[in-house]
């Protein structure tokens, strides 16, 4: 089948692609569910949520070889067409082959993040992007204050070339 990856910055929406995309393989019939790392419980330990609200059921799983082995018996005992993975970033490179394989039978569609706070890659998200038969890459939204004002942590081009702090320049100095 196929594996897909969408990356992208903080506050881009991968979450919510990721959400819409397996809800769309459910619509049509098919068989599907998310996984998320087990110790991202900043809105829930039982769903994936986004940061505007959107809520979806999934599996939560350790950051281990033994959670690897979880996403694969899962997705063969309960016969599962379509798989997503949220912040893959935060899971070992022995992901990859996980999902690689997975991929092969069905559709695996893994989310998270590109950069670190220095701006280096994670490894698990640009390994999984170089397999990928599909890359979304999701771009960094200039959020806009109550107030009017800018967001100093824009995450967007734009504003790193106004000389607003971003991600991208963490590394570069101190913010």
């Amino acid at each position: 089948m196929t594996l897909e990856v969408i990356i992208g910055p903080m506050f881009s929406g991968k979450t919510s692609e990721l959400i819409r995309l397996v809800e769309r393989e459910v619509y049509a019939k098919k068989k599907g569910a998310i996984f998320k790392i087990a110790f991202d419980k900043r809105y829930s330990a039982k769903q994936v949520v986004t940061h505007n609200g959107l809520k979806y059921d999934a599996y939560t799983v350790a950051s281990s070889a033994e959670g690897l082995r979880k996403i694969e018996e899962l997705a063969v005992s309960q016969g599962l067409d379509a798989i997503g993975v949220d912040e893959v970033n935060f899971f070992p490179d022995a992901l990859v082959g996980v999902l690689d394989r997975l991929a092969d039978t069905r559709r695996v569609i893994a989310c998270g993040l590109n950069l670190n706070f220095r701006a280096e890659p994670f490894p698990t998200t640009m390994q999984l992007a170089a397999r990928a038969d599909r890359e979304v890459p999701e771009r960094g939204v200039r959020r806009v204050r109550p107030r009017g004002d800018e967001d100093p942590e824009a995450d967007c081009r734009e504003a790193s070339a106004e000389g607003l702090p971003n991600y991208r320049r963490r590394g570069k100095r101190d913010v």
